[in-house]
């Protein structure tokens, strides 16, 4: 299913990313011939701003697998975005087009602050995907708005009298952008059948049509003569999208949250909070692909409490319960943080102990025995005495190992010693 997941989004985030890829070359490439490529006397994207976006679509392109390509385009969209802001400042975003490309076009001040945020929105991709969405979000935030504008026939949206207006492509181009990278998270979370998946595909038509409906309405009251347009309908509007933006961001962080606790709640045994033995056995599997594979070394220790039964009898279960409990924690403190321990059974753990060697393996196999020894100790000194002891069979991975045999394996292992163990004792009391 994640697979299928990731497939949709992959595609979705392709497909946006050429569509940007194909507007802002064919509009630099126009512009660059001398056509003339204004849409209803609106201004068309500036050559700077077609060779950002297209920096912007092969970034976008690129992720998250290609991170060296994404990285230097992000960093080319970013500092087109700047030069364009500083030149905004300057010459009224007039002089790098003329530098570079010969024409008077301008760059506007809300396309160059896209371009920044979806540059920085890129380059952090493989840093922090909190950040990378709400900067994301932000520049849609821009693109959306005007994007309204000109649906509704607003110039204050996207720039109005006051500023240079920014292009209707390069309204479309911020939109789509910025959804390719909202879809260019690894798990395919937009397009997931997960709480979050869910929730963002719900309020995506939310996002999209609350600020034309408002601005239908700001609109319609302009019109009617109750106030003149200015840039604060243009700065409501935005406050609005990014409102919103913000809200469901926050809303899909804790629907996330809640996914992790529902699957750590899946993988976790209730009582110890061990893994539970499917997942002790997938995590093994993957240690025996990287022995395969890397040849990386680790090996499974099997691990069954001896006379446990006789502390559930004497003292109840609530005292067995409470021995398990001990034990796991006893047991995971005698284990690396990088090491998997299980709850498999009963009165039955296993330990999955990564980069050792057999002789490794058996040291470590004697500090997890002393460490249920202890647990037993310490029971007997707060006055529930028991003779709490562990059998453990260790099975160490190799390149062709198949994990079903190897907890057989140890499994064995671990009945042998026990047998010994149980026939040592009845000579001793014989």
């Amino acid at each position: 299913m994640k697979d299928d997941n990731w497939s949709g989004a992959e595609r979705a985030r392709r497909i946006a990313a050429l569509g940007v890829l194909l507007i802002a070359a064919s509009m630099l490439g126009a512009t660059l011939a001398g056509l003339d490529v204004r849409t209803r006397n609106l201004a068309p994207m500036s050559p700077v701003t077609c060779v950002g976006f297209i920096a912007a679509a092969i970034g976008a392109g690129a992720l998250p697998r290609r991170h060296r390509l994404a990285v230097g385009a992000g960093l080319l969209t970013a500092l087109t975005g700047a030069a364009g802001m500083l030149d905004s400042a300057l010459d009224s975003g007039r002089w790098i087009n003329r530098a570079v490309f010969d024409t008077d076009a301008a760059i506007s001040v809300f396309t160059a602050t896209a371009l920044v945020l979806i540059g920085a929105a890129i380059t952090l991709h493989g840093r922090g995907w909190v950040v990378t969405r709400r900067l994301a979000f932000a520049a849609g935030a821009i693109g959306a708005a005007a994007v309204i504008g000109f649906l509704l026939g607003v110039p204050y949206f996207y720039g109005g009298s006051r500023f240079i207006q920014m292009s209707w492509q390069a309204a479309l181009c911020t939109v789509l952008i910025s959804l390719a990278i909202i879809w260019s998270h690894p798990s395919g979370q937009f397009f997931s059948d997960t709480l979050s998946g869910r929730f963002a595909r719900r309020t995506v038509p939310a996002v999209l049509g609350i600020p034309i409906v408002s601005g239908a309405l700001a609109t319609a009251v302009a019109r009617a003569g109750w106030w003149e347009w200015s840039v604060a309908a243009w700065v409501m509007t935005l406050t609005a999208v990014g409102g919103l933006a913000f809200v469901v961001a926050m809303a899909v962080k804790r629907l996330e949250e809640d996914d992790r606790r529902l699957t750590e709640l899946a993988i976790r045994d209730p009582l110890t909070g061990a893994y539970n033995r499917r997942h002790f056995l997938t995590q093994a599997e993957n240690a025996a692909a990287r022995a395969r594979r890397y040849g990386e070394s680790a090996a499974i220790a099997v691990i069954d409490l001896d006379r446990f039964k006789a502390v559930n009898d004497q003292w109840g279960h609530a005292a067995g319960d409470e021995a398990l409990t001990r034990i796991h924690r006893a047991l995971r403190a005698r284990l690396r943080s990088s090491d998997v321990l299980g709850r498999i059974g009963g009165d039955e753990f296993a330990a999955l102990i990564l980069h050792v060697n057999p002789d490794e393996a058996s040291h470590v196999a004697a500090e997890l025995r002393a460490a249920v020894h202890e647990v037993g100790r310490e029971m007997t000194a707060e006055g529930r005495p028991n003779q709490l002891g562990a059998s453990i069979g260790v099975a160490t991975m190799t390149t062709d190992a198949e994990v079903e045999a190897l907890v057989e394996l140890a499994d064995q292992r671990m009945y042998d010693e026990k047998r010994l163990a149980h026939e040592v004792e009845s000579r001793a009391n014989h």
